[in-house]
């Protein structure tokens, strides 16, 4: 969405919703988004993103060093601990 004149830009939306905007700019953001569908609909948007991410995250993987390669792999089971077969 490329700013029209008195909107804020992208990178401005973006922090609104992260929470990185001094008070000031925020108290500025919030009364443009009173009248300004564009900029709530871009606000709206980032939001449903975040949540989609949030939501849909891999689980958690580790870095293994195979020889030269470093690959992710899920994290080993507790029965080959100290690379030692049960």
């Amino acid at each position: 969405m490329k700013p029209s004149h008195g909107c804020p830009s992208e990178d401005d939306i973006d922090d609104y919703v992260l929470n990185r905007l001094s008070p000031a700019r925020r108290a500025k953001m919030e009364q443009h988004l009173l009248h300004c569908a564009d900029c709530k609909g871009a606000v709206a948007y980032t939001f449903a993103c975040i949540d989609v991410i949030r939501e849909e995250r891999p689980p958690k993987l580790r870095l293994v060093r195979e020889g030269s390669q470093v690959t992710d792999q899920k994290r080993p089971s507790n029965s080959h601990k100290h690379g030692r077969n049960a």
